[in-house]
């Protein structure tokens, strides 16, 4: 893998970007829409089968990149794959990268699609008002990268994959897990079926814990840069335009607040923080009155007002 064979590209020349893809009017095809992809999760499957009217074309092994404010920060990149046919549409929000004969491998698109410098490129290069900012097809002409020959492409896309196969696979099995965890917890709350045990009672959620979501408060981009890796951040992935005026310090439990910060299966994400850290607006703040503890608070049976 020497580094000698290494050429300077640019990036429209290593990749065709939304590629000419003719699709059957009339016909139903596979469709991705954005919320089907996650951060961190390479392969992304139709969510669904539909009438072709617009939106971004693709192919297997195609990859979906977000061009839209907040998914394009979120890391929202996925590869398709279990498409009728072969090929497929989804979001006009996509910017669809495909490999080039003899010169690009479809899996190591992906992966560069995911290096930090291709997405702060692209982040950098938005257009538009704000809320709705996007990254054109043309800005892509601008960027400029030195890359390894298709030989070696293949072998390092290789490697990460086989990583990827093993996050996936302990990703399911925390699912599982958690899906065990859930089962007997609902037992130990409810060991009755729907009959609740003496002394117990429905209540607000509002009467055991504490919502601090008061303390966000929005920080200037000096007041952020002064502040970054010097105590943990938690919130959506790569976003950092809301990170508190509030250092919260103890033992919490943030809950995901919308559709930036949520499993694969669209579930809020759950975490225990301890100590010293900063939190933006995508996640709630909570904690256990007393006598009630952080811990029981994270198994609360009721979750409705």
């Amino acid at each position: 893998m020497g580094f000698s064979e290494w050429k300077k590209y640019k990036f429209s020349d290593f990749v065709s970007i939304n590629p000419a893809i003719s699709l059957k009017g009339g016909s139903e095809f596979s469709f991705i829409e954005m919320k089907d992809l996650s951060e961190g999760k390479r392969s992304v499957a139709p969510s669904a089968e539909k009438r072709i009217t617009g939106g971004a074309r693709f192919r297997e092994g195609n990859t979906l990149f977000a061009r839209i404010t907040p998914c394009l920060q979120n890391g929202k990149i996925g590869q398709a794959i279990k498409l009728k046919n072969a090929v497929g549409f989804g979001s006009t929000e996509f910017l669809v990268f495909e490999e080039k004969p003899k010169v690009s491998d479809k899996d190591f698109i992906y992966y560069l699609a995911c290096w930090q410098e291709v997405r702060k490129f692209a982040e950098q290069n938005m257009v538009g008002t704000s809320g709705r900012q996007r990254v054109g097809k043309d800005a892509f002409e601008k960027l400029e990268l030195t890359l390894p020959p298709l030989k070696t492409q293949k072998v390092i896309a290789s490697i990460l994959s086989s990583i990827d196969d093993k996050i996936e696979l302990n990703r399911q099995t925390n699912q599982t897990l958690e899906a065990i965890a859930q089962t007997l917890f609902k037992e130990i709350c409810l060991p009755n079926g729907d009959v609740f045990e003496d002394g117990w009672t429905v209540g607000r959620l509002e009467e055991v814990m504490e919502n601090f979501d008061s303390k966000r408060k929005p920080l200037s981009s000096r007041q952020r840069d002064l502040r970054k890796g010097v105590f943990p951040y938690y919130g959506a992935a790569s976003i950092v335009d809301y990170v508190d005026d509030f250092l919260f310090d103890g033992v919490y439990l943030l809950m995901g607040e919308d559709g930036t910060v949520i499993t694969p299966d669209e579930k809020p994400i759950l975490q225990y923080v301890e100590g010293k850290f900063w939190v933006n607006n995508h996640a709630h703040v909570l904690r256990g009155k007393d006598p009630y503890s952080t811990e029981f608070s994270n198994r609360s049976c009721s979750t409705k007002d």
